[in-house]
């Protein structure tokens, strides 16, 4: 069974599928997906550049960045840094290297938690970071299968403190699309995906009227509900803040 096949036998089973859903099996399907398929889509080689893949400028600046929290922090015992797709893992080799070279300190604290949802990238990041592993410094997590939040080292949430880092996740999340026709689904008739629209569903018109954002006459709209989702529940497993008060105290 190939991908389109896999499509076809779910509309099949269920009907016609969100546009968010047949973006998903696009993008993440285990075994199908244009992330989970391939991991030298990368670089020179693949289809696009990510900041990493240019220079290691960007994670030593980010390592900087880290550091000033994790002093402004106190300089705790441990601090864990949750990375949401990471790919090769060029980010977080530049920040742990940068942060063991100038400040070593913080790298003495640092726990740095990678979560992929690409087996295929998993095993490799298992491959990149196996001596850090065995070192107790770096864990690799499914993104598929683990709640976000401290949770994802194993910690409960709130006890040891938490940054959570992404670049470029966000972006290639599923996302519905809407019209002034309604929700788009996606349908398979006579070997063929065709577009079809229905009545949007609660939360797709409250995506829309919480940031008044309507479709104009032939046009259409993204509305990134799993994204909205994601940022929810990062944001509840942070139980605190920095504030502006004058002491400096924190935000609970």
């Amino acid at each position: 069974m190939n991908l389109r096949q896999k499509i076809e036998q779910e509309i099949r089973e269920r009907g016609p599928i969100p546009f968010s859903r047949y973006m998903e099996l696009c993008l993440y399907d285990p075994e199908f997906g244009y992330y989970s398929r391939d991991p030298e889509k990368f670089g020179k080689a693949g289809d696009f550049y990510t900041s990493s893949d240019v220079h290691a400028v960007f994670g030593r600046l980010l390592a900087r960045q880290f550091d000033e929290m994790w002093r402004a922090l106190g300089s705790p015992e441990t601090i864990e840094l949750l990375e949401f797709g990471p790919g090769r893992g060029l980010f977080a080799q530049d920040v742990q290297d940068w942060s063991e070279k100038q400040f070593p300190d913080f790298f003495r604290a640092l726990h740095y938690t990678l979560a992929e949802s690409s087996p295929s990238l998993r095993n490799r990041l298992l491959s990149t970071f196996s001596g850090r592993i065995e070192a107790g410094k770096v864990a690799v997590a499914d993104a598929n299968s683990t709640g976000p939040g401290a949770s994802w080292a194993g910690t409960p949430s709130g006890e040891v403190p938490l940054i959570v880092f992404a670049n470029e996740f966000f972006d290639a999340l599923p996302v519905a699309v809407m019209s002034e026709k309604g929700s788009l689904r996606i349908d398979a008739k006579d070997g063929r995906f065709v577009e079809q629209w229905e009545q949007p569903s609660a939360e797709e018109f409250a995506f829309l009227d919480h940031h008044s954002v309507h479709p104009e006459r032939s046009g259409r709209t993204e509305a990134c509900l799993v994204a909205e989702r994601w940022m929810a529940q990062i944001a509840a497993s942070i139980p605190r803040g920095p504030s502006n008060l004058p002491d400096g105290t924190w935000a609970q």
